[in-house]
Formats: C-alpha cells, structure tokens, sequence
C-alpha cells in the first residue's frame, strides 16, 4: 500500500491456520524473523515433518528460529537481536512469560479463531462447531501473560455453515483472519490502534481437543452427533465402534450427512444400507455414514466399503 508505514515484525506460528496471516503480512511488513515448533516426529519410523508455517517461511526466505520454549533467556536474547519492532501471534502454542512480551517494545498481538472473552483457549473452532453456534469470529488482541485476556483491537463476526467442518472453516477463517491482522498491524504502525479490556464475567472455554472426543455418541439428538462430527474432522478424527458376529472394528467416519424428520427405534443400530451409505440411528433421527475406514486401510466410499465389510441393518455402533 502506498505510503504505509512498515514496522519491523517477529512472527510466532506453527499450524496451517498461520500460514495465511505470514503471507499476507510478508507481503506488507518486513518479517525479521519467523519463531515456529520444532519438528516432531509424525509417523511410525519416527520421521520428523515440519511445521506449515516452517515451510512457508522457506518459500518466502526468511530466517526460522524453533526453540522448545521462547522463554528462555538465551531465546529472549536472540530474538531481541533481530531487532522487532512488534510480535504477532497466530495459532503458536506456547504461552509467553513477560520478559518475552517486553523484548518487542510495540508489544505482541494475537490471532484467535472466536469473538473473544467467548471460547479462550486452544479449540475455539471446534469447541464453536460442536455446541452447534451457527456464527463465530476472528479477535485480534494484545498478548499478556495469562491465556486469551488481553485488551481486543479488532474482531469479524463469522458465519459457520451447517455442514461445515472444523477443518473447512478454519481454512476460510485464517483467510479473513489475515485480512482483520494485516488491517491491525497497519493500525499499530500508525499509532490509531487503542486495545478494549475485555469482559471477564462473559468468558467461556475452549479446551484442547482430546483423540477421544470423537467417539461419536449415538444416544443424542441426530443434529449434537452431526456436530460432533463436524468439529472433530479431519482432527483427530470422528469414529465409532463396530459391533457384529463377536467382532469390535473401529471406523472412522470420514464424511456423513445429516437425516432429519425421521424417527428410529434403536441409537446405534444401523437402520438401513442404502445405495450411497449407511444409515445409523440417533436418539433423534440419523446419520447417513457415506465415506469411511477400518484400521490398517485405505479411505473409502460407504459402497466400496460394504463390499469388504458386511454391515448389515440390526448391527450396533457405538462408543
């Protein structure tokens, strides 16, 4: 932009959701210095994949620093030295001590996926899907020692589609998110940018999400297991389990759609084979599972599935 001021920027990320708030501020601002996770070990052979945002900064060659924590002093030393004029945050995972948050002397700014104090912590979007908001938000707000309670400088209202998944969304989320970044990051160059105290009293959660959180619970409404659904794909996974002639398989649910209108006997049992799925039984109505996969396995459509795998009406999902 022509005649923007640019500061000097330190940015701290390591998922996917990152990836398009360091592109956007790369092409505006100068990124002294990209600080992301180490590599970790992400399969069996133990071989070491790094992180999205590692890779992004490689593409676009600027230096990348991956210590275990920030808040070492010979980290806070290094750092300090590239000489930042602001931190920027976006989806990092580690919390910051207030000798770090002093090394910069703008201070140090946040992306997070919700209309903060609504959902702090580390799953606001899935945390969102699976209660079944139908809009969320973006928040860009000032860093300080304790987690997502720093003054907000700006935030979007984000509609959530009902068939939307945790990972669909926060794909075009990070996208306006960038944007709602960039545009605060100019703000803070120019010196109009004035953080507002958030309200405590209106705080809730967003725990980290655990593996076994998406077992889907059948004994709910169709539209809870739906959501349930939803939030935890592709991550960790949705799944149930397979009950049938003494066996227990564990599937897990790739895609499924939602079945409403229609009332079953049974939860967990499967109701129907139709010819693009199977039809298994909420409390209220029911999921049509239509692509899925055992252990050991390729991902497949519920008809290629069935071919090698017979689930039969009267057979039990569940947790």
């Amino acid at each position: 932009m022509a005649g923007q001021l640019s500061l000097k920027i330190l940015f701290l990320g390591t998922s996917r959701f990152a990836v398009p708030s360091l592109e956007t501020l790369a092409g505006a601002h100068e990124i002294v210095g990209v600080v992301t996770q180490p590599d970790r070990a992400h399969t069996r052979k133990g071989k070491t994949i790094p992180s999205p945002v590692k890779e992004s900064a490689q593409k676009l060659d600027l230096p990348v620093f991956q210590p275990e924590t920030v808040n070492r002093r010979e980290w806070i030393e290094k750092l300090g030295a590239l000489g930042a004029e602001l931190s920027v945050v976006v989806a990092f995972g580690q919390k910051f001590r207030p000798r770090f948050l002093r090394m910069t002397p703008r201070g140090a700014i946040n992306l997070h996926g919700s209309l903060l104090p609504a959902y702090r912590g580390a799953a606001p979007i899935a945390r969102a899907i699976a209660d079944g908001l139908d809009a969320t938000g973006l928040t860009v707000f000032q860093v300080t020692p304790q987690w997502d309670t720093g003054g907000v400088f700006a935030n979007v209202k984000v509609q959530i589609g009902p068939d939307e998944t945790e990972g669909e969304l926060s794909e075009r989320m990070a996208v306006i998110g960038a944007k709602l970044l960039l545009e605060t990051v100019n703000a803070i160059a120019e010196d109009r940018a004035q953080p507002v105290e958030q309200n405590p009293s209106r705080a809730t959660f967003a725990p980290k999400i655990e593996k076994n959180e998406g077992d889907l619970d059948w004994d709910r409404p169709a539209q809870q297991v739906y959501n349930q659904f939803r939030a935890m794909t592709p991550h960790p996974g949705a799944f149930t389990l397979w009950h049938a002639e003494g066996k227990t398989v564990r599937l897990k649910i790739l895609a499924s759609c939602l079945i409403l209108g229609e009332n079953f006997d049974n939860a967990g049992e499967v109701s129907q084979i139709v010819s693009n799925g199977i039809i298994v039984a909420c409390r209220q109505g029911a999921l049509l599972i239509t692509r899925l996969q055992a252990p050991g396995g390729k991902p497949l459509s519920a008809k290629d599935f069935l071919n090698g795998h017979p689930i039969r009406p009267g057979h039990r999902m569940s947790k």
